[in-house]
């Protein structure tokens, strides 16, 4: 089973992505399956207090998906990076190890976020890491990209209005997936 991770910054578009993605790799024959972690238990009050913890909790979501899932390609809708720029506490991040070798950052600006957020009205007592920094070792996207750069490959935006091309980086990424495959295999690329 091959796993990638699509993460970034709020409103970068990494779901509609996830959506392109597994319909792109199904066109390549692969069947791939989405997992969502940080959408299935809320640990954002957490990460100060008990970073071990939330990333506990996180990992076990990401266990009990790994366990059940049957394809050939295992999408992470979000990952360890989330997990990075929440928190500095190593006991933490020594959770996510080893690093999946296909992990992909969608950086808007924050500009583009600061528009959504607006448009949208999320207010900072709902939505609190939409507004400015809020936890105590938190790092941006931006941050986490230099930091990490070998681990990790990062798409910004290219169309107007801030925006991806959200089809390119599918068939983008898919041709890695594609790549990561035929390794595997011991096909030449």
């Amino acid at each position: 089973m091959i796993e990638l991770v699509i993460d970034g910054t709020n409103f970068g578009g990494k779901t509609p992505l996830v959506t392109r993605l597994v319909e792109h790799l199904a066109g390549l024959g692969l069947v791939a399956t989405t997992a969502s972690p940080f959408r299935e238990v809320e640990v954002y009050g957490l990460w100060d207090d008990a970073p071990e913890q939330a990333a506990g909790l996180i990992v076990e979501r990401m266990a009990a998906q790994r366990a059940s899932h049957r394809g050939d390609v295992l999408v992470w809708d979000r990952g360890w990076p989330t997990c990075f720029v929440a928190t500095a506490h190593p006991g933490a991040r020594r959770r996510f190890l080893p690093l999946p070798r296909l992990t992909f950052l969608l950086l808007n600006t924050a500009q583009a976020t600061a528009r959504k957020v607006a448009k949208y009205g999320l207010s900072p007592e709902v939505y609190p890491w939409m507004h400015g920094r809020k936890l105590k070792d938190e790092i941006s996207y931006d941050e986490l990209a230099r930091r990490f750069a070998d681990d990790l490959r990062v798409f910004r935006p290219t169309l107007e209005g801030d925006r991806f091309d959200l089809d390119l980086l599918a068939r983008e990424i898919g041709a890695e997936v594609e790549a990561e495959r035929r390794g595997a295999q011991g096909l030449a690329p």
